[in-house]
């Protein structure tokens, strides 16, 4: 394909100066290294654009842990005034045991006071 391209722009060369002022040989070595020269650069500007992208893809990724992180703390913090399932029957049991224990004392007070 580069041979056709070279050979192509030979011809071209030769047909709009009208005279041959470059041998066919340095021509060809001139294309080949322009080619070359160009390939180069697009390489160049593929490798930074995959920089880049990977640079934007990282701050990205850091700015979605950092809001991960964040949302775990704030269920870790959440966490820590929640009611155990212990503590809360203890609670249970602890205020079910005065009513019983008062309705007991009201229950006596009231046989008392009739007898």
């Amino acid at each position: 394909m580069k041979f056709i391209i070279c050979i192509v722009l030979c011809l071209f060369g030769f047909i709009a100066t009208g005279q041959e002022t470059v041998s066919m040989k340095d021509y060809v070595d001139m294309m080949i290294r322009l080619v070359n020269e160009n390939q180069q650069r697009v390489s160049d500007i593929r490798y930074s654009m995959i920089e880049n992208n990977v640079a934007k893809a990282n701050a990205v990724m850091d700015k979605r842990l950092d809001g991960m992180n964040e949302f775990r703390q704030t269920l870790n913090d959440s966490n820590k005034t929640y009611v155990t399932w212990q503590a809360l029957l203890g609670i249970i049991v602890g205020v079910s045991g005065f009513l019983f224990g008062y309705s007991n004392y009201k229950k006596n007070q009231q046989l008392n006071t009739k007898t």
